[in-house]
């Protein structure tokens, strides 16, 4: 911050603490980016970072032009359909007034004025019905566009921006709906926790973008392994984690054993120059939900099996039942 000639207030200080530690990957690809370029860090540069990364003035934004909008729409739409009632209000009239001239009528003359009256009532009536058919069509199209746009913003807000799949918050949910239904229906539900070995050394070595490309070289495997129910999440930094509903221990430890194998069988090339990096592996850490237990319990016992398995030579898959063996065994 010095050498960027940064003001060390507690906003500046917050940006480059969550880049050092990597908690925000869409941070660092836009700080990154700014210190390759040589870019100026002003004051209002600075402002407009931590404005965007951590406050929540955009999607208070875009919610509230949102609300605007769809006021706006509604009361278009009501407006219409407020004319439209009086419009055929008025042609009720019309055709009431004609019935009652049609008693009275004796000269052929005057009965062709009353249907030529009638005549040109009808196409006023259908020239307006298919206006208001036009707006609203062109309404029910603007509606549909708010709610593509705050779909959008609700996606952005569950994504990892680095790797395409389920943040943190977004994993947070999921689990907790997840063991929600797993204790109603006495369901099976695991979880796996995921660390990449050695990162930091590679990172060290190979730079930060060749790290983010290891981070979505994972992220892309871990896909690839699940199903559709389970949902593969960055839980932080390089450490990821998979929900697998339905799913029992032993078939948990299957599922982790397969992510470990094709993670270890992938190649990493840098894309700009070719060169060969050689190999990534992980560790694997496996636990499964006891239901009503404390989620952070069932984290933290996943957490633990995963240390266990760096502890014990890494690019290995450790259980719970792993766990308590080895307590035994000290």
């Amino acid at each position: 911050m010095v050498m960027k000639k940064i003001s060390p207030d507690p906003d500046n200080f917050t940006i480059w603490y969550h880049y050092f530690a990597g908690s925000l990957p869409d941070l660092n690809l836009v700080l990154d980016e700014m210190l390759e370029s040589g870019t100026d860090f002003s004051a209002e540069r600075n402002a407009e970072i931590h404005a965007r990364f951590f406050t929540v003035d955009r999607e208070a934004q875009t919610l509230h032009d949102t609300s605007v909008r769809m006021e706006s729409l509604l009361a278009d739409i009501l407006a219409q359909a407020g004319a439209m009632g009086e419009d055929a209000a008025e042609y009720g009239e019309v055709l009431k007034s004609v019935s009652g001239q049609m008693g009275s009528v004796k000269e052929p003359d005057n009965v062709k004025a009353i249907v030529t009256n009638v005549l040109t009532a009808t196409r006023v009536m259908e020239k307006k019905n298919r206006d208001l058919e036009t707006r609203l069509t062109e309404s029910t199209a603007q509606v549909g566009k708010l709610k593509g746009d705050l779909e959008d913003m609700r996606r952005e807000a569950l994504t990892d921006g680095l790797t395409g799949i389920a943040n943190r918050k977004n994993f947070d949910m999921i689990l907790r709906a997840a063991a929600m239904e797993s204790a109603e229906n006495g369901d099976d539900l695991a979880l796996l926790m995921i660390d990449i070995d050695y990162f930091k050394k590679f990172n060290d070595t190979f730079g930060h973008q060749v790290g983010d490309q290891v981070l979505r070289l994972l992220s892309a495997t871990l896909r690839d392994c699940v199903k559709g129910q389970d949902t593969p999440a960055r839980y932080g930094g390089e450490e990821f984690s998979v929900i697998l509903p339905h799913t029992s221990l032993k078939n948990a430890f299957a599922v982790a054993e397969t992510i470990r194998m094709q993670v270890a069988n992938k190649k990493v090339v840098n894309k700009k120059t070719g060169q060969d990096m050689g190999r990534i592996t992980v560790s694997l850490g496996v636990s499964r939900f006891d239901h009503g237990e404390p989620l952070a319990q069932f984290i933290a016992r996943a957490d633990q099996a995963l240390y266990l398995a760096k502890r014990t030579g890494r690019n290995r898959v450790m259980t719970e039942t792993d766990l308590v063996e080895s307590e035994a065994a000290c």
